[in-house]
């Protein structure tokens, strides 16, 4: 109950306050991906970008693409305004694509929460990666994610094609919470109603039109993994509550059971001159019925 209304009261407030985010998306444009494919991509920053506030004061949006190096499409200052954003995202192109180094990408994004890059000291940094497969170097991406983590920045991974627990964009992430994968690129549109509230609490968010549903047989479908994820942390967080909930009946029966000894000792010294109490009843405090799954 407390924690329902501590998020109402949070989203009340980012609602009349805002929140003030730099977010960085960077693009995967390697060889593996089309032209097509480039577009769901784009699609998929523009329709999310769509449901954000944008603005001075509330969040401000830069687009990276890579392959082999980094491409700065925009920084954060660039367009200041939602019209202007969507405008330069629609307006976004392809290259040729060559090999995937998202270390390189991971580094740039880095370098561009600066002032010069129209990144605000007192505002939250985040960087969200969409990528279809892992790079060319593990060990690097892996390390440029924790710099990204160790200067405060949010990373999340959005996959499109087959990942398992275990795959880069875990390392890239940091934690399965931040990632985010569907089966194919038509299917990335599912995940807009469902990012849209991680980066934006205070937006009115919908599902986008047209967007076909991923089978429930693709064992990554949006819906299928995040609801896994959800469930794991639910399980985790119910064992937790469970053996809270079992230290402390053991602790109330122990405290029920001595006062009836103190009570049963004191009763025995009286016993001549009253009669021992028969109303006192021990009960047992009642079992939680843990479920793991």
């Amino acid at each position: 109950m407390y924690r329902i209304i501590a998020v109402l009261i949070f989203n009340i407030l980012c609602s009349v306050m805002g929140i003030k985010k730099d977010i960085v998306f960077l693009i995967d444009t390697s060889s593996s991906i089309s032209q097509t494919q480039f577009q769901h991509s784009i699609d998929f920053v523009y329709n999310i970008t769509n449901f954000l506030r944008i603005g001075t004061q509330d969040i401000q949006v830069s687009v990276v693409l890579y392959d082999k190096k980094p491409i700065g499409v925009f920084d954060f200052d660039t367009y200041i305004t939602k019209q202007s954003l969507l405008n330069a995202i629609k307006h976004i192109h392809k290259g040729i694509g060559a090999s995937t180094n998202t270390a390189k990408a991971l580094d740039y994004s880095r370098a561009l929460f600066n002032l010069q890059n129209g990144s605000r000291s007192n505002a939250e940094k985040v960087v969200v990666t969409l990528t279809d497969g892992d790079s060319d170097d593990r060990i690097s991406t892996k390390h440029a994610a924790e710099l990204l983590r160790n200067n405060n920045v949010t990373v999340y991974g959005v996959g499109v094609g087959d990942f398992t627990h275990g795959s880069e964009i875990f390392d890239i992430a940091g934690k399965s919470a931040n990632v985010y994968t569907v089966g194919g690129f038509d299917y990335i549109c599912n995940l807009v109603p469902i990012m849209v509230p991680v980066l934006d609490p205070s937006a009115t968010h919908h599902m986008v039109n047209n967007c076909p549903q991923e089978p429930s047989t693709t064992p990554h479908s949006a819906t299928i993994l995040v609801t896994n994820y959800s469930a794991k942390t639910s399980s985790e967080d119910k064992g937790k509550t469970g053996v809270i909930a079992g230290v402390t009946a053991s602790i109330s029966l122990l405290s029920l059971l001595l006062l009836f000894l103190v009570l049963r000792r004191k009763c025995s010294r009286k016993r001549k001159i009253e009669s021992p109490p028969d109303d006192i009843i021990v009960g047992q405090a009642p079992r939680k019925t843990t479920f793991t799954n």
